[in-house]
């Protein structure tokens, strides 16, 4: 029983450092868009008294239009209070004694967390789930990202409507015989 217990704690761990990885990897994305996008409508709106006054106003009133819809400072924002809340869980993971009842009381508190997530960027996800194995030394199951998957990882969620998780198996790992993952 205790096995099970101490197997199941570590699956709960993994899965709650990738989620924290997660969150700290999208919230930094959204800050740095929210940031870019302030910088350009600064030039641009301060372009636009000497050069090309109409395309510099343009530009500068699409990327504010987009960044007040949008909202990328809170999405960075709301990320930043989800990775606070699953490190919080981490610390309890990793200083609690392990219970059945402790196990059953973590596992709740994740799902709590989980309800006020949006929807996941699968690739994304992909990635961090290849980040924690790499550093807890389980690169038997790893996923190979493809390019144009790696490249739009922020911005598209990449659905399993295709064989989007293509895992490597030990032998396949060994022997070089990976598979890149497809994203639409």
């Amino acid at each position: 029983m205790d096995d099970e217990i101490e197997d199941a704690l570590d699956d709960l761990n993994f899965h709650v450092e990738k989620s924290m990885r997660y969150h700290q990897r999208i919230r930094g994305f959204y800050d740095f868009t929210h940031k870019l996008f302030m910088f350009v409508i600064i030039i641009s709106g301060s372009s636009a008294l000497i050069g090309r006054p109409v395309v510099f106003a343009i530009t500068a009133s699409i990327l504010a239009a987009l960044n007040l819809v949008w909202s990328p400072s809170q999405q960075a924002r709301r990320h930043e209070i989800l990775f606070q809340r699953f490190s919080d869980l981490a610390i309890e993971l990793r200083s609690g004694m392990s219970s059945e009842d402790n196990l059953r009381a973590w596992r709740k508190q994740r799902e709590i967390i989980e309800k006020d997530e949006s929807p996941v960027f699968h690739a994304l996800e992909a990635d961090c789930d290849n980040e924690v194995r790499h550093a807890w030394g389980r690169t038997e199951e790893l996923v190979k990202i493809g390019y144009w998957t790696r490249v739009t990882m922020y911005i598209l969620r990449h659905t399993n409507k295709t064989p989007f998780k293509t895992y490597l198996t030990k032998n396949q790992a060994d022997t070089d015989k990976t598979q890149e993952v497809h994203g639409t």
